[in-house]
């Protein structure tokens, strides 16, 4: 059996020597057993020698190219107040005009959001009443409290939400609300960005930036301020807008075509 490996990587022929290795290799043992030449014929002899010997391969190899350098980090949107810039992307951002659902109107995604709270399949008549009140309170904030039925401080305002609430402190939030609530925040910003040319103009400016809320009051739908942070709701904006890039790029196409 043959002491070479016919599988074996680093064999260029597998391992197998040439009939021209042979012959080259009988011819040279053969002329290093010979007698001494004369000298009429040394010349060539050495010649001869000097070139059937295996000389080294000297060819330039070129190290191994660099590899490519990391793609820089992705750029992050960080937004909040609906006063600011990206304040579009914010529940709390006042659409003109208003958002419609089933045949309502919602001055902001916030105050649609915290309706749903109280329209479960089914719901009492007194919880649609109550999901009424909030849905005609005059700012994002005061639908946020009535929906939470937790209202202090000693302003005015504050002290007539108490009396309201008082009046639905029987009325819960459906029963379901931790395990629907990211559908339901899902369907308010599709049907804010979908109405609301403006709004879906803004959000699709941010091209494939990462959307973030940034704040430290919520670490659930917010980063929570310092990243750690769930950070929910600019997930779901980054669903919605890829949702209408798509949606744009089939627009586009069919009207080319």
């Amino acid at each position: 059996m043959s002491r070479y490996n016919k599988n074996s990587p680093s064999e260029g022929n597998c391992g197998k020597r040439t009939r021209g290795q042979f012959e080259s290799d009988n011819l040279l043992s053969s002329l290093l057993q010979s007698p001494p030449p004369s000298s009429s014929s040394s010349s060539s002899l050495q010649h001869l020698v000097e070139h059937l010997r295996v000389k080294p391969n000297n060819k330039h190899i070129d190290p191994p190219s660099s590899p490519p350098p990391s793609p820089p980090p992705q750029e992050t949107i960080h937004f909040y107040s609906e006063k600011d810039i990206w304040g579009e992307l914010s529940n709390f951002y006042h659409l003109s005009p208003p958002l419609i659902y089933k045949g309502h109107k919602y001055a902001t995604s916030e105050h649609l959001y915290h309706c749903l709270k109280y329209m479960p399949p089914n719901a009492s008549q007194k919880s649609l009443e109550y999901s009424e009140v909030i849905r005609i309170s005059s700012t994002p904030y005061k639908a946020k409290i009535l929906a939470c039925q937790k209202a202090t401080g000693p302003y005015k305002w504050q002290q007539d939400l108490r009396k309201i609430i008082k009046q639905y402190e029987d009325v819960d939030i459906r029963a379901d609300w931790e395990e629907v609530r990211e559908e339901i925040m899902l369907l308010c910003l599709r049907l804010k960005f979908a109405e609301n040319k403006h709004c879906r103009g803004v959000l699709l400016s941010t091209d494939s930036k990462i959307l973030c809320e940034h704040t430290s009051r919520d670490t659930y739908w917010a980063d929570g301020g310092d990243g750690s942070g769930l950070n929910r709701l600019g997930y779901l904006l980054m669903q919605v807008r890829s949702e209408l890039q798509s949606k744009s790029k089939i627009l586009h196409k069919e009207t080319i075509t």
